[in-house]
């Protein structure tokens, strides 16, 4: 790193400025993290301590994990380019809750959720975070370690990038004086345990 630097605020409501070392919430950019080392292990065909991985893009996701059969038509291609009509975040009420260990346990929360009505599989754009959930679960499924620790050894230690690692590694998120406040469009403060209502 050449230059390193963060720009306005912390947390506005402290006071406290942003600074090179100020941690902040990947969100929705995880999402092109889970695509790189998907797309990384089907290249590579194996890990970075050389254990072989059998993974094909192009196959159909419920060639590895179980998914119903009617709509999840989808190959996991597909769900990294959002053409895999998977829903996104509903109400919020309907959503699982709680903490997750795996992506697996995540998508068989998710698992039989039927696809979007009206949306034809690899044809049409639908964004959904629900989709990256499956994939994890995929990554978990070929490689027998779950994504945090994929996303450590694959990407984070791989390519020298130790700020990036994964959130809720554990049921609570460790503190961190150096992170980020997170607020809502509207200028709101609110809870990292609160990110999912949003």
């Amino acid at each position: 790193v050449r230059y390193q630097r963060g720009f306005g605020w912390a947390d506005e409501n402290a006071g406290k400025k942003a600074h090179g070392r100020s941690v902040y919430n990947l969100a929705s950019v995880s999402k092109v993290v889970g695509s790189t080392l998907a797309a990384k292990i089907d290249r590579e065909g194996r890990l970075a301590d050389r254990t072989p991985i059998s993974l094909d893009l192009t196959k159909l996701t419920r060639d590895y994990i179980s998914l119903p059969g009617s709509g999840h038509t989808h190959t996991l291609e597909q769900l990294t380019a959002h053409l895999g009509c998977i829903e996104h975040y509903q109400n919020p009420r309907a959503e699982p809750s709680g903490h997750f260990a795996t992506a697996q346990a995540a998508s068989d929360a998710l698992k039989n959720r039927a696809t979007v009505s009206g949306c034809t599989v690899g044809t049409q754009y639908n964004y959904s975070t629900h989709a990256f959930t499956h994939l994890g679960a995929v990554l978990e499924k070929v490689t027998k370690r779950n994504i945090s620790q994929l996303v450590e050894e694959e990407i984070s230690q791989r390519y020298n990038l130790p700020s990036l690692r994964s959130m809720y590694r554990n049921r609570t998120l460790r503190k961190n004086y150096e992170r980020v406040s997170p607020y809502t469009n509207a200028g709101v403060e609110f809870s990292y345990s609160n990110i999912c209502l949003l």
